[in-house]
């Protein structure tokens, strides 16, 4: 299932840069020690519209939310306090 999903983002990515005249690889393939698909990681800490975030990357297959802020996570998205 996930890599049916990976090919048809590709195939959608690959029509919308023909449509500009504009051509460049993707290469979604992030495969773990056993050579299955691996998601990213993302980190959203709260406040800073949150919610809005956590929900659009739910949308997205091959994010996975983690509860805690590691060095690992691809992806972190925190409230940025200025006094």
């Amino acid at each position: 299932m996930y890599e049916r999903r990976i090919k048809s983002y590709l195939d959608f990515l690959l029509k919308v840069q023909m449509s500009y005249n504009f051509c460049k690889i993707i290469d979604l393939k992030h495969e773990d020690v056993n050579n299955r698909p691996k998601k990213l990681k993302a980190y959203v800490g709260p406040g800073n519209n949150s919610a809005m975030i956590k929900g659009l990357l739910k949308r997205r297959f091959w994010w996975t939310i983690v509860e805690e802020r590691t060095e690992d996570c691809h992806f972190v998205w925190t409230q940025i306090k200025i006094n």
